[in-house]
């Protein structure tokens, strides 16, 4: 079954597995959190296969923390396949989306 490791900011963030997902499924592929402010990848999920094969990077435009995002919440992994898995995502994870979403909130009070 596919398997990833969260790094965010620095700071990893623990493994999760697509338990639900086939393991030849082609979908799955690595993702690079690109920041298009200030250029910087501040976020990735590697993903690998049963055999510790990397899946190849493709790019999630998402503003990071710093920088103001038109579509989401700025600094949330919650882009893509990632938003449909939280039940398989570490503690350490869920902690800093509850921060970033927390965060932002109280920025808009």
């Amino acid at each position: 079954m596919p398997s990833g490791h969260v790094y965010a900011e620095d700071q990893y963030l623990g493994a999760f597995s697509y338990a639900n997902h086939p393991a030849d499924s082609w979908g799955w592929q690595s993702l690079a959190y690109f920041c298009p402010e200030c250029g910087e990848v501040w976020a990735r999920v590697v993903m690998t296969r049963k055999n510790e094969e990397t899946q190849q990077f493709r790019p999630v435009i998402m503003g990071c923390r710093r920088h103001f995002e038109p579509w989401g919440i700025p600094g949330s992994l919650l882009r893509g396949e990632l938003q449909y898995n939280l039940d398989e995502l570490s503690v350490e994870c869920l902690a800093r989306e509850l921060d970033v979403h927390l965060s932002y909130y109280e920025r808009m009070l």
